[in-house]
């Protein structure tokens, strides 16, 4: 280590550098250029009185943890050359006078290892929390790394034999994941969910990551190029994910791959195979979701548990079968037949499905055949082809499947042929695309690291089959009704009560019993929550009604106020005016008129036969106007239903 470099651990070294690989790349430096300053740091810290390039190299990987390539170290050194930094004489490097513009690498190193101290402590203080003991802060650093490079960044885009994530993140598998596994990608996904400030951390490493592998292409300038011959044939997997039918991390993170593909030239396209196999699975599911029987007998895939958690029916399903191809070809791709098969572009295909089957599997299974044909489809439209680059690979085939991936490479190998292979894992051909655009996904690879981190959070396969063999125990008990069992299948909360428990294949019944009492005292605290909402909303309707009752009875009286008062006013008005009327013509010395007779004469008189005859007084007429005029008006206001 240099006397002069971080005093922290290799880990924290390591991880700092691919995050200011991130930072150089963000400020406009190319593929190659964002390594130059660690370069021209590393020159300054040597005695080069006459040092090789290799000696340079070693120099760059001890001080900065970058394994450069000679090729493209002298590229680097090129540069520093021209700038006046070193001067090359005989093959050799000797150092100048002038001094490199990296004077604050060492102090912007120094504020990317502390953001990484801090999030390492973030780390292990959550992992503590969860029962999970990491060590010191370069160990928690030392795990985040390993989560990353096991499954996500760390595959080696020139080399053809590893064309996936180092680990086989599959629940499905049947293995369940370590702590610090489940652990650490709790963390992230929380981080990043919340967009806490470790968010861009987390970011700027994950991103850093990717781009140092850009070292590891044969020719590192076709990293920002766009692809020139190549059509991407997706697995059955993929677009259920891209359909939305995963869930939404899924579908988020293969959006944006399936738009990045399309911004870097690649052509998206599916063998109608794959169309039947969808279909197929949607028949199966269709039939199942039917009955309770049928629900429990689903294997645990992140298509059940979507289906099974937003309670989707047959004819949900039936609907996604029928739209299937709609939808598919709305996303931008074509569906493409099966290429015809030639002879002299066929390989050993019978041999290629029984790797595919594995020891014990059939090898004419519909899953075996449907990948023995892709993978032939695609070699037959290769033609003969071969490729030591994607750019011009003419066509893949791209699967999160793992085992599938290592079947086919291995058989590929063995069939003699060279270049890149027939299929790749999409996470490997995503870091490729966005090695050549990271602007027109500038969220994939955060979103993908969340999609793997969702993965890493669900029980194995075992441990769902454990758990699914008590319910179907505790149902024939009569301990669980069918119902129940559905509600604890579809509830979001068992699979992270599967994990936190650790249960697998050897868990006894009491664990697995704490799991079942756990989710039904889960949705029973939903439900008593949906209960006490319901009976809150209740309360402020029927709150609401007698406001709107009062404010109807208040309107209406007001109403009847005023009409009643209206009339009383005009009466006394009329008798007032033909009252004086009257008294004016009799000083005038004439007679009363008829007018004054009508206006005067007439409400006097009906009002005293009113009142001999029922006791009719101006008062209690007014208060009756006022009830009779309110009460109509009242219904008036309530609607037509009103009674």
């Amino acid at each position: 280590m240099s006397s002069d470099g971080p005093a922290d651990g290799t880990a924290t070294r390591g991880l700092a550098t691919v995050a200011l690989l991130k930072a150089n790349f963000d400020a406009g430096r190319d593929h190659i250029g964002m390594f130059e300053p660690f370069v021209a740091d590393t020159l300054c810290s040597m005695t080069l009185d006459g040092a090789s390039a290799e000696d340079v190299q070693a120099a760059v990987r001890e001080r900065h943890k970058i394994n450069l390539p000679l090729n493209t170290l002298r590229t680097l050194i090129g540069r520093e050359t021209k700038k006046g930094l070193i001067r090359r004489e005989g093959g050799r490097y000797f150092r100048t006078d002038k001094t490199p513009a990296t004077g604050d690498l060492l102090a912007r190193r120094a504020q990317v290892e502390a953001r990484q101290r801090q999030l390492a402590e973030a780390l292990l203080l959550f992992a503590r929390s969860n029962g999970v003991e990491l060590g010191d802060v370069d160990d928690a650093l030392g795990t985040l790394l390993a989560f990353l490079e096991q499954y996500h960044v760390a595959m080696a885009l020139d080399a053809t034999e590893r064309l996936r994530p180092a680990a086989a993140l599959d629940p499905e598998s049947g293995e369940g994941f370590a702590p610090t596994t489940v652990v650490t990608a709790r963390f992230i996904y929380e981080q990043i969910l919340t967009s806490s400030p470790f968010a861009e951390t987390i970011e700027e490493m994950l991103e850093g990551f990717v781009l140092q592998n850009a070292l590891l292409l044969k020719d590192i300038s076709t990293a920002s190029r766009r692809f020139q011959n190549l059509s991407v044939f997706f697995d059955s997997g993929l677009l259920f994910r891209a359909l939305g039918l995963t869930g939404a991390a899924d579908e988020i993170a293969t959006l944006e791959f399936i738009g990045l593909l399309r911004d870097t030239g690649a052509r998206l396209n599916i063998f109608e195979p794959t169309i039947r196999e969808m279909r197929a699975i949607l028949s199966l599911y269709e039939e199942r979701l039917a009955t309770a029987k049928g629900r429990e007998s689903l294997r645990p895939t992140s298509l059940t548990r979507y289906l099974l958690s937003t309670r989707k029916t047959p004819s949900d399903v039936r609907s996604e079968s029928a739209l299937l191809e709609r939808r598919l070809t709305s996303l931008g791709f074509n569906i493409r037949e099966l290429p015809a098969h030639e002879e002299r572009y066929t390989l050993d295909e019978a041999k290629l499905g029984r790797l595919l089957a594995g020891p014990s599997g059939n090898d004419r299974s519909p899953r075996v055949v449907h990948d023995v044909n892709c993978v032939a489809g695609v070699i037959t439209s290769r033609r003969g082809s071969t490729s030591e680059s994607w750019d011009s690979a003419v066509a893949v085939f791209v699967t999160s499947s793992a085992e599938t991936i290592d079947s086919v490479v291995s058989w590929y190998r063995a069939e003699g042929c060279d270049g890149v292979p027939p299929i790749v894992h999409h996470l490997y051909l995503s870091n490729v695309a966005w090695l050549k655009r990271p602007a027109s996904a500038s969220r994939l690879k955060t979103h993908e690291l969340v999609a793997v981190c969702v993965a890493a959070m669900r029980p194995s396969r075992r441990a769902w089959e454990r758990f699914l063999g008590h319910l179907k125990k505790l149902e024939e008990e009569d301990a669980l009704s069918s119902d129940e069992v559905t509600a604890i299948l579809a509830n979001g909360l068992t699979d992270g009560v599967l994990v936190d428990l650790e249960i697998d294949q050897d868990s006894d019944a009491a664990t697995l019993d704490e799991v079942v009492q756990r989710v039904k005292d889960s949705y029973q605290r939903k439900a008593n929550a949906d209960v006490r909402a319901a009976r809150t909303e209740l309360l402020q309707q029927q709150a609401e009604t007698v406001r709107l009752e009062s404010r109807l009875h208040s309107r209406s009286e007001l109403a009847g106020d005023v009409v009643s008062w209206t009339l009383a006013v005009l009466v006394l008005a009329s008798f007032a005016a033909g009252l004086a009327l009257g008294i004016y013509r009799v000083v005038d010395g004439s007679k009363p008129g008829l007018l004054e007779i009508l206006l005067a004469a007439i409400p006097l008189a009906i009002g005293t036969l009113l009142g001999l005859a029922i006791g009719f007084n101006l008062k209690t007429w007014r208060a009756n106007v006022a009830q009779r005029v309110g009460e109509a008006v009242l219904r008036w206001l309530a609607g037509p239903t009103a009674h």
